[in-house]
């Protein structure tokens, strides 16, 4: 009987591949949009920059896998409704309790400040159609709908999900961006993991991604600038903001452990 693990794509040296296809698209689509600088808004040249890396990555990584394995379809199998409320503040939870700590004691250079300065800027239509649309629907097929879900027909779950979230992270090519694509891409594999449903995943990375985009938006966002513990007005407030968050994410993935339990 044919072993099915040999046949499954990507493996790791195939998933690095797919990333490293990511980055030539992003030279390429960058060379073809430069020549329309000052043409067109700066917004809608971000979102069909944003359009021609992430199409040709998931149309080149879905047809490599076909040729593959065979595989061209991806998986949205369940419909349990009663995920989503706790997937939703296990994600909140997990971008108060720990992505904004951790982000405020990175350093950043000037430049890195700049350019995420300028693309927190990007508040229009196109801006939030890239962000909070287009991203966690692209980047789900790709990261988590053929790599993660190729990577656990080969290798253990935690491998897979790790590995997965590894590259997501080095994708978005800065530290405090990488920091929270990894630890939400953790969060977004267990529940992958589970539920065999990337709508779970998308609806993860919608939220992390309004909730930005309302960040900069009001201009709130604790990790912009600044001291964090002045952003709560004390390291009490911190403290006691940053230890509800923690209780609510340990209980929303108590909670979600046991919704995946009863699916089994």
């Amino acid at each position: 009987m044919e072993d099915l693990s040999l046949k499954a794509y990507p493996d790791v040296k195939q998933s690095f591949g797919v990333l490293g296809m990511y980055f030539l698209f992003t030279l390429l689509a960058t060379l073809i949009i430069i020549p329309l600088n000052g043409l067109i808004d700066k917004e809608l040249q971000f979102f069909l920059i944003y359009l021609l890396i992430n199409g040709a990555t998931l149309a080149w990584a879905f047809f490599y896998r076909a040729r593959k394995s065979g595989s061209r379809s991806f998986s949205f199998e369940t419909k349990d409704y009663r995920l989503i409320v706790p997937v939703v503040i296990a994600t909140i939870a997990l971008l108060i309790g720990v992505v904004s700590p951790i982000l405020s004691v990175i350093p950043m250079s000037d430049f890195l400040k700049k350019v995420l300065q300028e693309m927190g800027e990007m508040k229009g239509m196109f801006g939030f159609l890239t962000v909070v649309i287009a991203a966690p629907i692209f980047e789900e097929l790709i990261f988590r709908g053929i790599i993660l879900d190729g990577l656990l027909k080969k290798y253990g779950a935690t491998k897979a999900i790790l590995l997965s979230s590894l590259l997501f992270g080095i994708a978005h090519l800065n530290i405090p961006q990488f920091v929270v694509a990894f630890t939400v891409g953790v969060l977004m594999g267990w529940v992958y993991v589970n539920t065999k449903d990337l709508w779970f995943t998308i609806l993860i990375h919608f939220t992390c991604n309004l909730t930005s985009f309302i960040s900069d938006y009001s201009g709130e966002d604790p990790t912009s600038g600044g001291s964090i513990t002045d952003y709560y007005g004390g390291v009490d407030r911190f403290l006691f903001v940053t230890l509800l968050a923690l209780t609510v994410l340990g209980v929303s993935l108590y909670h979600l452990r046991h919704l995946f339990r009863d699916k089994q």
